[in-house]
């Protein structure tokens, strides 16, 4: 079996140092993923071979809404918006999709938006999302393959939902 590295020591905080840790568990996960395919990269089209749900991301203005949401311990935000604005969205077989963030060689997540992004907008970001203040834009990700150290049992994988559209 083989096992993660140890993480190091933060004397600064008496404590393991969380960046290294996190940057040691990536490439942990990424000695598990295939060798054999060619994986996306930054700026390439992909195209979906089949109905697929996939995670979206809400970006806003720096401080909001954030500052709109209750945050206390106990307090729950309204029941119309989500306490962090991401979720889940349905593309359909074909759709295409611009790679805007593909890191390395071989990326763990793969960050991307369809290129019918304006007309698509309404049916993945909720309406409660888009009209905060702050609201700018959307993006989508996928898990890029499953790996043997996954803990989530994602529903979709971008190299099984997506394969590379022809020019």
């Amino acid at each position: 079996m083989k096992l993660p590295p140890v993480p190091k020591w933060n004397a600064a905080t008496d404590d393991i140092d969380t960046a290294d840790v996190f940057a040691r568990a990536q490439d942990y996960e990424k000695s598990f993923l295939p060798a054999d395919i060619d994986y996306p990269r930054t700026g390439q089209i992909w195209e979906a071979v089949r109905d697929c749900e996939v995670n979206f991301v809400a970006s806003f203005k720096p401080g909001s809404p954030f500052d709109l949401l209750p945050m206390v311990p106990g307090q729950r935000a309204p029941s119309s918006l989500p306490a962090i604005p991401v979720g889940k969205a349905r593309l359909a077989r074909g759709e295409k999709v611009r790679v805007v963030l593909a890191d390395e060689h071989k990326p763990l997540v793969i960050w991307f938006q369809p290129l019918r992004y304006d007309e698509l907008h309404p049916s993945i970001v909720p309406a409660p999302v888009r009209n905060l203040s702050g609201y700018l834009h959307y993006r989508l990700t996928l898990r890029t393959v499953r790996t043997t150290c996954c803990l989530d049992s994602a529903s979709e994988y971008f190299m099984q939902a997506f394969q590379p559209a022809e020019e």
